[in-house]
């Protein structure tokens, strides 16, 4: 996804979707853990570091090497483009995408994860 532009005017950006959240150690859910760099010093990239498999594992790429994240994410089409936009890519980064993402429900996930989910995302609006 490629969203360099030169005026104030964004098009929406489309985060990738997930079935449910994962619980972390410390009781929290996640579905994406994201994180943003610049390859080249001039454009920024946001990409998530935990991804989903189809059968609903979570593969976490969040302890190693960002560069192993980023191509994870290239290789699953998941790395959102701000070109020379560093403050736009860091808040994306930082979590602004949170308000308007709702997980999809899992098959196999808790009820209550997916209710508590929805409701700090609600109380964060």
């Amino acid at each position: 996804m490629d969203y360099r532009k030169t005026n104030a005017s964004y098009p929406p950006i489309v985060v990738p979707r997930r079935r449910g959240v994962r619980r972390n150690p410390d009781g929290t859910v996640s579905s994406h853990l994201m994180a943003t760099e610049t390859l080249d010093g001039k454009n920024w990239v946001s990409f998530p570091t935990l991804f989903q498999d189809p059968d609903g594992t979570w593969v976490d790429k969040s302890k190693g090497k960002w560069i192993d994240a980023y191509k994870e994410a290239k290789k699953r089409g998941e790395v959102i483009e701000f070109g020379p936009d560093k403050e736009r890519a860091l808040r994306f980064g930082e979590g602004s995408w949170k308000s308007s993402y709702s997980p999809e429900p899992s098959a196999g996930m808790d009820p209550f994860d997916f209710i508590s989910s929805e409701i700090m995302r609600m109380m964060k609006k």
